[in-house]
């Protein structure tokens, strides 16, 4: 995570720009199966009385609690790339993950934005949360 000045910054232009929810656009995605992580998303949390405020302090709290350990993102992603080989899951196939994982790998696994594609057609806005955090954030908004 940035400092707590600029991911301050980053919220306040993206908070201006959102429109309403999409269509069956969740509030909570976890990103995995036990929930530990996942992307909070800025239009339906916003739509059901979320402040700002509330969600950059999460965002800050949830970036310092996650263990920030490279080893376990690998395993992970290697796991992934296991289950691929084994079958696709929807657009995502084996042979595309082992060319994105090649390349990746020679540049140490930074991270990477969405395609273009995914960004027009989903105009993803989201802070990633642990679940425990969101929660507790989630719990006080109306349905």
């Amino acid at each position: 995570m940035p400092d707590e000045k600029i991911a301050r910054e980053w919220l306040e232009q993206e908070w201006q720009t959102l429109f309403e929810p999409q269509p069956n656009e969740p509030l909570w995605q976890p990103l995995c199966p036990d929930g530990e992580i996942g992307r909070l998303n800025l239009r339906p949390f916003r739509a059901r009385g979320g402040r700002m405020e509330d969600l950059l302090t999460a965002f800050v709290e949830s970036s310092r609690k996650f263990p920030n350990d490279e080893s376990s993102f690998i395993d992970t992603w290697n796991e992934l790339g296991q289950r691929l080989k084994q079958r696709s899951y929807g657009k995502l196939n084996w042979h595309d993950w082992k060319a994105l994982d090649h390349k990746m790998r020679a540049a140490g696994y930074p991270a990477i934005h969405h395609s273009r594609v995914y960004q027009r057609q989903r105009r993803p806005a989201y802070r990633v949360l642990t679940g425990e955090i969101a929660r507790g954030l989630v719990a006080e908004l109306k349905e």
